[in-house]
């Protein structure tokens, strides 16, 4: 009777039949989980006899690994059945996955993209997850960036002009000359609904990690808690710890900093977190203050002081210093210090572009000033710059005046 038995059972199995037990019914609730009443009789459901991954009768028996909803007629964990199942984009009928439009909607599973690939929060710390699109080159996207992400892939990025067209907990990070592309930018721990934290100094779904504060030294993003900008790729003497900020979301992580865009040209057109100087703290040896603008959404711009590089000779481990910029491998082209400009690069140093015309100067240490060409270490409150000297007015640019106590140039007052 036994082997009988073990026959009936496994006939059943192959063929995934509806299996009769000795439970009499009238409707499916009074039989076991899974079976179905049959004239009468509970019938051996398939998920309970195969024991199938994924295989389902309600909800319940459904989770991240196959799919939150549990697709009835199929007895199968699915993405979702209706719209509503969706973070972002619709439901297809066909698939029972959640088709969004472009690469970066949030997800939580592989399937709920249209790429088939999601970038989930705990695994990659990208807020409310973030659907990927493998590239290898710009030219694979139809945004503008490919850039490296989780594990070492490549994926693109959506196209933005500011961070009103990102996502919640993601901003308008600047890539190319007229546009941007959307990055993770998460500063409290609502905005990472699956792991609970987040780093802020990284802006990603993570939890505290070890590291240096902004503005401290640093050979690789290991050493900080947010990134590194090292001296060999930024010229910044002895590198230095930084986050990256929105002004229209700005949250620094640090006490008393500000999300300001620098005046030195060594981390580019970026908004980063950085200490406001303090004269009493001073800065690091081979740092000065210099001015940095600070743009908050609704409120004028600011110049506030932020410690940026000012190397001098010796202050550079593998490169050698540009006296003029301050910075540490910075090839010496350009303007003299009081030449008109309108960027950097016209400069050996830096362009002041709010002065009259723009200025070529540079950074400078009132205790040890070392301005090339002559010029003059001027202190001007929030900046130590160097400053073309003049004897009278005629040694000066037209509109610019020679300040005799200091017989350096400077714009009409």
């Amino acid at each position: 009777m036994k082997t009988l038995n073990s026959i009936l059972i496994i006939l059943c199995l192959s063929l995934l039949a509806a299996c009769a037990t000795d439970d009499e019914c009238e409707v499916d609730a009074d039989c076991n989980d899974g079976d179905t009443c049959s004239e009468d009789r509970c019938r051996l459901g398939r998920c309970s006899a195969l024991l199938i991954p994924g295989c389902c009768h309600d909800d319940a028996d459904c989770g991240p690994s196959f799919g939150p909803r549990c697709e009835k007629a199929s007895e199968r964990c699915v993405a979702c059945i209706e719209d509503a199942d969706c973070l972002e984009g619709t439901c297809d009928e066909a698939s029972f996955r959640c088709i969004t439009p472009k690469a970066g909607a949030a997800c939580t599973s592989d399937a709920e993209c249209d790429s088939g690939w999601c970038l989930q929060e705990a695994s990659t710390g990208y807020p409310h997850g973030f659907c990927g699109k493998a590239c290898q080159s710009p030219e694979d996207c139809e945004s503008l960036a490919c850039v490296e992400v989780a594990g070492g892939e490549k994926s693109c990025l959506p196209v933005c002009f500011s961070d009103a067209e990102c996502r919640p907990a993601y901003m308008c990070l600047g890539v190319g000359a007229d546009r941007g592309a959307c990055f993770p930018h998460c500063t409290k721990a609502p905005d990472c609904p699956v792991v609970g934290t987040c780093n802020p100094w990284l802006g990603l779904c993570t939890g505290s990690v070890p590291g240096a504060e902004n503005g401290a030294p640093c050979e690789n993003d290991a050493d900080c808690k947010g990134y590194c900008a090292t001296e060999s790729s930024s010229g910044a003497p002895g590198g230095l710890c930084f986050s990256i900020c929105s002004p229209s979301r700005v949250a620094c992580p640090g006490e008393d900093e500000a999300c300001s865009w620098l005046i030195s040209p060594f981390l580019g057109a970026i908004n980063i977190c950085q200490p406001v100087f303090v004269p009493a703290d001073g800065c690091r040896p081979e740092y000065a203050t210099m001015v940095a603008i600070e743009y908050l959404v609704g409120v004028d711009p600011q110049a506030i002081g932020v410690c940026q590089p000012a190397c001098r000779a010796g202050d550079c481990a593998n490169a050698d210093c540009n006296l003029y910029s301050g910075l540490c491998g910075d090839p010496v082209a350009g303007a003299e210090h009081g030449a008109a400009c309108v960027t950097n690069e016209e400069c050996k140093g830096i362009c002041l572009t709010f002065w009259p015309d723009g200025y070529c100067t540079g950074p400078c240490h009132l205790a040890d000033p070392q301005c090339e060409g002559g010029a003059y270490c001027l202190n001007l409150g929030i900046q130590t710059s160097c400053t073309s000297s003049c004897q009278s007015d005629p040694d000066c640019r037209e509109d610019y005046f020679c300040e005799p106590n200091v017989h350096t140039c400077l714009p009409p007052e």
